[in-house]
């Protein structure tokens, strides 16, 4: 009797962590193509300096204004009309 007890919870324990780890294969798959897909984005923000990438891509989606002190500058016309068109692709 004690010997079907221990089985049977080593089977419960077997089941939830077969299924835990295929959660968590999900949710790293899932978490890969997300970042995968935000990267170019992401590369955007830097390519002429912070905070002045993602400041644009927040006005673009409606969140600030898109002004900075200085010594920072806004991006070039080029990169945010790029922000916007990946914005758009996710």
């Amino acid at each position: 009797m004690e010997r079907a007890r221990v089985n049977g919870k080593l089977a419960r324990y077997q089941s939830h962590s077969i299924r835990d780890f295929i959660i968590q294969d999900f949710a790293r798959e899932m978490s890969t193509k997300a970042h995968e897909e935000a990267l170019p984005l992401i590369q955007l923000f830097f390519e002429e300096g912070n905070p002045a990438g993602i400041k644009a891509a927040m006005h673009h989606l409606g969140l600030c204004e898109n002004i900075l002190r200085l010594p920072l500058i806004p991006v070039s016309e080029n990169l945010l009309g790029r922000i916007e068109k990946a914005i758009k692709a996710l």
